[in-house]
């Protein structure tokens, strides 16, 4: 569907393969530096954006969606939640756009519509020069980054049912200060959520953050500042990739073959379950499997 919406757009069917295959893989690859900026066009901005934000929401629920089961896609909280915080971020930085940059509150939409969803699904594509942004935007854009998409989606980003379910953990500790006796279930979609499920997520996100606080002590080594090693590490982890999101001065072939190696190995890292690697580099547990 994407393919042909694009050649509608005047794209060329090799491009329409291109710009499609990275959106829908959220991998964000293009064959003009300009990224999608070069097709000074609202149609397939507006297109690739949607489509973006389609590329970050669980396929499972796609899957209900051809079974006609209406009511558990539309009661997906997780769904909801990633919906609203596109709908908030966009909102938020299409009004900064407008009132520091913009003459046209139109064009401050769609372009805020655009980098909001490039970001929080981790695809990379930019359609303005993101320094010009300020750093309230950019403290948003990262947030987003660090959220990411949806599990069961191919975006990367620590996922957004994560967030949720970290969320109703911390209003259960709340709660259990003024009711310290009161036996509260953490549920997601009505169901009760396990123990083990809930320990694994506190693991995955300690580990990401150790992950993001090694690398960034890493490649401060360079010689580089804080905000440029911790953009890069983070662009990596996340599969973001997008190094001038905090930092538009620096890129990656600044850096050393050492340092180079480090952040592919990230960007592996983020793109599979960080204990699926781990694990495999783990001796201990060669040793076991021997």
């Amino acid at each position: 569907v994407q393919i042909l919406l694009l050649l509608i757009g005047g794209m060329n069917f090799y491009e329409s393969l291109i710009h499609t295959f990275g959106t829908v893989g959220t991998g964000g690859f293009d064959i003009r530096d300009e990224s999608v900026a070069f097709f000074n066009s609202s149609y397939i901005h507006i297109i690739i954006g949607v489509f973006m934000i389609l590329s970050g929401v669980n396929f499972s629920l796609y899957y209900l969606l051809y079974k006609k089961r209406l009511k558990y896609v539309f009661e997906n909280e997780e769904l909801r939640l990633y919906l609203w915080i596109i709908i908030f971020s966009t909102m938020v930085i299409m009004l900064d756009l407008y009132f520091n940059n913009y003459s046209k509150i139109g064009l401050a939409l769609r372009d805020s519509f655009f980098q909001v969803g490039a970001t929080m699904t981790t695809t990379g594509y930019s359609t303005i020069d993101l320094g010009i942004l300020s750093s309230f935007s950019k403290g948003i854009l990262f947030l987003l980054m660090l959220i990411g998409g949806s599990a069961g989606s191919t975006a990367g980003g620590i996922k957004v049912i994560r967030f949720l379910i970290m969320f109703k953990l911390i209003k259960r500790e709340v709660t259990k200060t003024f009711h310290p006796r009161a036996m509260i279930p953490i549920k997601y979609n009505g169901k009760v959520i396990p123990d083990e499920i809930i320990s694994s997520i506190y693991s995955f996100t300690f580990l990401f953050f150790i992950l993001f606080a090694f690398g960034t002590l890493a490649i401060s080594l360079e010689g580089v500042d804080l905000v440029s090693a911790g953009s890069s590490v983070i662009g990596t982890l996340t599969n973001l990739g997008n190094l001038k999101f905090l930092n538009p001065a620096k890129t990656f072939t600044d850096y050393s073959q050492g340092a180079k190696l480090l952040l592919s190995f990230f960007m592996i890292l983020g793109r599979l379950e960080l204990f699926t690697i781990v694990a495999l580099i783990s001796p201990k547990s060669w040793r076991r499997e021997i």
